[in-house]
């Protein structure tokens, strides 16, 4: 689920801002394309129990040329719908087990600034968040910094798990990236 649902989110987020409108544009974007691959292998992956019968390679390689199928046409608009109430199940429980394990999972984390600045983008433009909780997504991401908002975002536990507020390193890791979507810095956004 975190990897096809996880890269998915990611590709709808990032490629928006980057212009991108369905699934096969974005990953016809070689950098946001190695951006999720690199996501999936190196913080997915090894957070994933085995699963017997199944060879994980096997299968990021089948979800990412699903991906690229030109006839499979997937909106980057609706996959960003609902990213408060996906987001935690798709990419939170990653960014959780990953820092239970020791470990920083910075295209996770990237994948959360992407958010933070699309809904930025999306509440300082005037247009709608299409979201169980988008009127209060856009008064949250209206003012202040990026890092500001994703404070914000997390105290209220929208998107971002509220656990992840007693982890001061992940805080300042998640306000760097939204901070980079935002200012649309994807070299060091998509560093990694």
């Amino acid at each position: 689920m975190q990897i096809l649902n996880g890269a998915h989110s990611t590709l709808a987020y990032a490629g928006l801002l980057r212009g991108s409108s369905s699934v096969v544009d974005a990953m016809r974007d070689p950098e946001l394309a190695a951006f999720v691959d690199a996501m999936i292998v190196r913080d997915i992956i090894p957070m994933l129990p085995p699963v017997h019968g199944l060879d994980i390679q096997d299968y990021r390689a089948a979800v990412l040329q699903r991906f690229r199928n030109p006839v499979i046409v997937h909106r980057l608009d609706q996959i960003a719908q609902d990213g408060s109430q996906k987001l935690p199940y798709r990419l939170g429980d990653t960014l959780i087990a990953n820092r239970r394990a020791g470990r920083m999972p910075t295209h996770v984390v990237a994948a959360f600034g992407a958010w933070t600045a699309f809904l930025i983008r999306r509440s300082r433009s005037g247009q709608p968040i299409v979201d169980p909780a988008g009127n209060r997504l856009a008064i949250l991401a209206f003012e202040g910094s990026p890092a500001e908002i994703v404070a914000r975002l997390t105290d209220e536990g929208l998107g971002i798990p509220r656990e992840v507020l007693e982890d001061a390193a992940l805080m300042a890791a998640l306000g760097r990236a939204a901070n980079d979507a935002h200012n649309e810095d994807w070299t060091s956004l998509f560093a990694g």
